[in-house]
């Protein structure tokens, strides 16, 4: 404003408001009829506010005489107040003259120090306030304020007196349960619910409380308001933590009700982890993929760890291992191979104990030849054994031909050997020219057959064309030391015309062939194998040769380390 009147923006005046609440007024050219007196004024829905200043102007030329210092006057005394309890009050004055002063506030003769009650306030255009915060009954009295410059002092009081604030009473109806909380028992690993029923007007407010501090929502706490004011409270798997007592408090303008239950958890007996869906026989064809689940119940996370034949397994490319919250322990493996087959473990672990599951996992493959037949020379009156090493699951089933028929053993001459190590043997104790020819064996199971063939000759015992000479060995048995379990294998060329008969000898008794014990003559070269040995085939063997000129002995020795059950060294003893 101007001189009363409002000011509109124009090529000669401009407004500007700055973010940081500073306005300005800008006159481009100021005349002598810019003079006067101005005033801003701001408001809002709360109240407004003022400012004045005047404005002289004079020609370029005349200089502005220095104002000439006075004593500060009051325009506005203070004026006797009326101030409402718990509400904001204010005190003012109008002062001019010194533009420098000094501003007191005082009440009852004692000055005020300004603080969160007491703020003073001076203003560019004169005006000193004190603005009381929340008035109380204490601030009834008498206040004065003092202003002081190097010209002189003056003062002003006024009485100050407060009354009560007129409380307005609420409309509406105060809330009202009309179905309280009932008290909830229920074990450990359930959900509560509480429920109650409310009405009241405005519709109120709903706050859950557990002994005395505010329930907040969670992923396992829940709670719901429904239009009817039906009110509820639910908590998953509760613990015995969870015990204690509940309240809702529904409250309004109008004031607040609230309902409590107790509610008791009864704690379940801690246990070690339990297999509710155990692990169960796997059978899998070479190259799918195979997968081992469980089913876990735990009071808490279990420690969780898979086993191999005893052997921690560890992820990788090709295995993976998975988790999920229902319990469910899981491992996979992509892409099969024979050497997956085993038995499968699953260890679980909490602070009460352990459980453990296992199962056979079996990698199903089509029959392979890891040793094949191979081309048998064998001496007439002699035993010959075509052998092989087969793979494959489910177990092949074996058969042998000769000549394209196939073979079944008798009780004198053809007999057939299995070993759990694949090994297929055919065995003919005694051979006859008519022994020779083209044997195969044919392996068979549900993914598949494989075949292996060989050629059996049968010489004479006597090579007409060579002189007769006496039995001889052309090489020498060497020693062996073995571990329980491994194979034993003595062998020596020897010679002689007419081919010698050979026998073997364990510490001077004879050793008797069997699926474990072959002895092999190939009119060239005598050998005596046992597969699976064991402590009692210690000793010295001796291998015999005899014709009609003569014979020949040879001896080697065999030490077996017999396996050692485990024995404790030092044994636990009990510790406090």
């Amino acid at each position: 404003f101007k001189d009363g009147k409002v000011i509109h923006p124009s090529n000669h005046v401009e407004m500007v408001e700055k973010p940081d609440g500073t306005v300005q007024l800008l006159l481009d050219k100021v005349t002598l009829e810019d003079a006067g007196k101005y005033c801003v004024v701001a408001r809002n829905d709360k109240g407004e506010i003022t400012n004045e200043a005047d404005v002289t102007t004079v020609p370029p030329s005349r200089k502005i005489e220095k104002p000439v210092a006075k004593k500060p006057e009051f325009e506005h005394r203070l004026r006797p107040a009326l101030l409402t309890e718990e509400e904001p009050g204010k005190l003012e004055a109008i002062i001019s003259g010194a533009p420098k002063v000094k501003v007191q506030w005082l009440k009852d003769g004692k000055t005020i120090t300004p603080n969160d009650h007491f703020t003073p306030i001076e203003k560019p255009d004169g005006t000193v306030a004190l603005l009381i915060d929340k008035v109380t009954p204490e601030d009834a009295g008498r206040f004065g304020v003092v202003v002081t410059s190097d010209e002189g002092e003056i003062k002003s009081e006024a009485n100050v007196t407060t009354v009560p604030k007129i409380m307005e009473e609420p409309i509406g109806k105060r809330p009202e349960f009309v179905r309280t909380l009932s008290p909830v028992e229920l074990e450990e690993g359930n959900s509560l619910k509480l429920e109650a029923k409310v009405i009241g007007d405005p519709a109120p407010t709903i706050t859950w409380f557990k002994d005395n501090q505010e329930v907040l929502s969670s992923e396992r706490i829940i709670m719901l308001e429904e239009p009817d004011g039906t009110v509820s409270l639910l908590i998953e798997n509760m613990t015995p933590e969870d015990a204690g007592k509940y309240a809702v408090v529904a409250s309004n303008p109008v004031g607040k009700s609230r309902s409590f239950a107790f509610v008791d958890v009864t704690a379940l007996p801690k246990k070690e982890p339990e297999f509710l869906d155990g692990l169960k026989p796997v059978n899998l064809p070479e190259g799918q993929s195979g997968r081992l689940e469980v089913l876990i119940k735990s009071d808490t996370k279990p420690e969780i760890k898979w086993l191999k034949n005893g052997q921690e397994i560890k992820p990788d490319d090709q295995i993976h291992i998975e988790h999920k919250p229902d319990g469910t322990q899981a491992l996979v493996l992509d892409k099969v191979k024979p050497e997956d087959t085993g038995i499968y473990s699953i260890l679980a672990a909490n602070h009460h104990g352990e459980s453990r599951s296992s199962a056979p996992l079996t990698v199903n493959q089509q029959p392979f030849f890891k040793k094949t037949l191979q081309d048998v020379e064998a001496v007439e009156d002699f035993p010959a054994k075509l052998e092989v090493q087969v793979f494959g699951v489910p177990q092949p089933e074996v058969k042998w031909f000769k000549d394209g028929r196939e073979l079944n053993p008798d009780k004198d001459n053809v007999k057939m050997s299995q070993l759990s190590d694949g090994v297929m043997s055919l065995i003919i104790s005694s051979c006859h020219p008519e022994d020779s020819g083209k044997y195969s064996c044919i392996a068979k199971n549900p993914l598949g057959e494989s075949s292996s063939d060989g050629s059996l000759t049968v010489k004479g015992k006597e090579k007409i064309e060579e002189p007769q000479t006496a039995p001889v060995f052309l090489t020498s048995f060497r020693d062996v030391s073995v571990k329980e379990g491994e194979i034993i294998s003595f062998e020596a060329e020897v010679g002689g015309n007419p081919l010698p008969e050979v026998k073997w000898y364990l510490n001077d008794l004879p050793v008797t062939e069997s699926d474990n014990i072959s002895k092999m003559f190939d009119g060239k070269k005598a050998m005596l194998e046992i597969r699976r040995c064991k402590p009692q085939h210690s000793g010295v063997y001796e291998c015999q040769l005899t014709n009609s000129l003569g014979e020949a002995r040879l001896k080697g020795k065999a030490d077996i380390a017999a396996h050692i059950p485990p024995r404790f060294i030092q044994r636990l003893y009990n510790t406090n």
